[in-house]
């Protein structure tokens, strides 16, 4: 009587709607959760649509709610009532409010109506965007309360979501876009082996998605719905896809999540499946790696990219055998100096392969350390080449003027990496790989390169780009940087050299180092004494803190080393640069700390 009487006055729903929450509320107190939804669900067939949406929000609210299960005949009477009130309205808000409410009643009923009114709702022809999602998102919570009752409409199911995911990308429908990312989740929770036939055409939606302007407001679901993926699909159903669609070509930035979800995989893989499909792996981040020669080094999205190809890399290496693994090292080693050039390329191809090689060099040798050391045989032939390399003699830099700022930057990030990839060679180098013949043919050129110096605006930009290739955060720069006093920001010393040039020191250090006998410490101290006699602050700079840092090392055996690094002090000290004099002033109190002896003696 309350419903009628409401119900027949204008603007009254909400009025009404509260008064059923007030009477809810105290028939609570005295009614089992059977004699509340009995009488409710007998008021779907009122015919009133204010009525109707007001019952069906006060059950969904009440279904949410209940925490234990509802006596069968209960669950099967709620169903029954509002999937026929769903068919039965013509109102859209109130089919979306049946839908709701079906979805929460899953909880208490899973009979065989279920299955029947999802192949209902699969004949429906299309309908608006509000309850095209609600039926979607039914979809899902049927997925997930039926878990293999499911199967025999799975491929309906499947293909009904993915149609209406593409047309929701075309029509940037977000509700559509996110009702159908949570069904496919579901989809792929309850039911990851069977999802086989529509991974295809799942990654295809998805990097359309991600590339789209929709992408940006259904991010997080999307890359939830990545993950589950990753987590539930079987590795031979799910490989052979994702490296389909790797192949194919896609922006970087949508091409990221997936790269991370390879590397996910490989580092679950077998032995057995490593083996199968390694090469094919190793193929496809060549590839992809390739393109670094088509875009700007300033470009954060594919150097991002690079680095999660050079991850998932690192991953596969860390699966394989020694004997797996060379073939794979020397492919590798000979697609760096292969390749075609395209008229699209930004930068030359071997200067890009090279920056894309010596950071694979960098982040296995990371991981390997001693074993991969003796590998370098392979590479210093190259790292060699590039340290010699001049911009002026490069291809591209005859047939203009001028170079461009992208290829400097390229050239200079390519040469910093060899030099970290050097440093890293001979810092973890315990099977005697550093030996004579490898000091006297490196040394010199790592030496000589340090006479090529990039611009300011150039080593600015290597610099921003030495956290992602070589693990050198922004928080230890900045501590060198607030290391220097007042005096020292207005004086060339070494912590305000450019990187390039402080990783070349550290090179040298680890070298001498490595080298491990007098004959080689001897030989060192000598040439980078000698190498100090240039015009150029910066390689006087470079030469006073290796020495200094092999007489730290040395200690006591480094007095015997003295008497000849004596002249060279003498001459440094009187070095027009005041912050070469600094610094070598303080490389003599070092000395006269070892060997307990004045020098100003031995200076006059």
């Amino acid at each position: 009587q309350a419903s009628k009487t409401y119900g027949a006055e204008e603007g009254s729903e909400e009025t009404l709607q509260q008064l059923y929450f007030d009477l809810l509320g105290e028939f609570e107190e005295i009614c089992t959760p059977e004699e509340l939804f009995g009488p409710l669900a007998s008021l779907c067939d009122s015919g009133d649509e204010n009525l109707l949406r007001t019952t069906l929000d006060l059950m969904s609210h009440k279904l949410s709610q209940q925490q234990k299960k509802l006596k069968a005949e209960v669950g099967t009477l709620v169903f029954e009532a509002v999937s026929g009130s769903l068919f039965k309205t013509t109102s859209e808000e109130t089919k979306q409010a049946c839908l709701g409410t079906l979805g929460q009643s899953l909880k208490h009923y899973k009979g065989s109506s279920v299955l029947e009114l999802v192949d209902k709702l699969l004949l429906v022809p299309q309908a608006e965007e509000a309850t095209a999602s609600a039926i979607i998102f039914f979809f899902g919570a049927s997925l997930i309360t039926l878990k293999s009752r499911a199967i025999p409409c799975l491929p309906s199911v499947a293909k009904h979501v993915l149609g209406s995911l593409e047309e929701a990308i075309k029509e940037s429908s977000l509700p559509v876009i996110q009702a159908s990312l949570f069904t496919l989740e579901s989809l792929v929770i309850h039911h990851g082996g069977m999802v086989g036939p529509y991974l295809s055409k799942l990654f295809e939606l998805w990097k359309v998605l991600m590339g789209s302007e929709s992408g940006n407001n259904s991010e997080a679901e999307a890359l939830s719905l990545l993950l589950h993926v990753s987590e539930d699909v079987p590795v031979r159903i799910l490989l052979p896809a994702l490296l389909e669609t790797l192949n194919l070509p896609c922006l970087p930035a949508v091409a990221k999540p997936l790269v991370d979800m390879l590397n996910n995989l490989l580092q679950t893989m077998d032995h057995s499946a490593i083996q199968t499909n390694h090469f094919d792996v190793v193929n496809y981040v060549l590839g992809a790696l390739d393109g670094r020669r088509m875009h700007k080094m300033a470009d954060s999205e594919y150097s991002s990219l690079e680095c999660s190809l050079v991850d998932c890399f690192v991953s596969l290496v860390m699966k394989l055998s020694e004997a797996s693994f060379r073939p794979v090292f020397l492919h590798v080693l000979d697609w760096s100096t292969k390749g075609t050039v395209n008229e699209g390329d930004v930068l030359d191809l071997k200067m890009a392969r090279g920056i894309s090689l010596f950071h694979l060099v960098i982040k296995i040798t990371e991981k390997l350390r001693s074993i991969f050391v003796p590998y370098f045989k392979h590479l210093m032939e190259t790292a060699c080449g590039w340290l010699e390399e001049r911009q002026k003699n490069s291809k591209r830099a005859k047939k203009r003027s001028k170079p461009s700022s992208d290829e400097s930057v390229a050239l200079w990030t390519l040469k910093l990496e060899v030099v970290h990839s050097l440093q890293k060679c001979f810092a973890y180098d315990t099977v005697g790989f550093t030996e004579e013949n490898t000091f006297d043919e490196v040394l010199p050129i790592i030496l000589d390169s340090l006479n090529d110096q990039p611009s300011s605006a150039i080593a600015a930009e290597v610099d921003a780009l030495a956290e992602s290739l070589l693990g050198v955060t922004a928080s230890q720069r900045q501590e060198d940087e607030m290391e220097l006093d007042a005096e020292e920001e207005d004086l060339p010393c070494y912590k305000n050299l450019d990187l390039m040039a402080r990783e070349t020191a550290e090179c040298l250090n680890k070298m001498a180092i490595a080298g491990n006998n007098d004959t080689v410490w001897k030989r060192f101290n000598s040439k980078v004494l000698m190498a100090s006699r240039t015009e150029n602050p910066r390689v006087k700079l470079v030469c006073i803190e290796c020495v200094s840092q092999l007489a730290q090392f040395l200690r006591e055996d480094y007095i015997v080393l003295i008497a000849e690094t004596v002249p060279f002090i003498a001459e440094l000290l009187e070095d027009k640069e005041h912050g070469v004099q600094v610094a070598c002033k303080e490389f003599v109190r070092k000395l006269e700390e070892i060997s307990g002896e004045d020098l100003s003696q031995y200076m006059a």
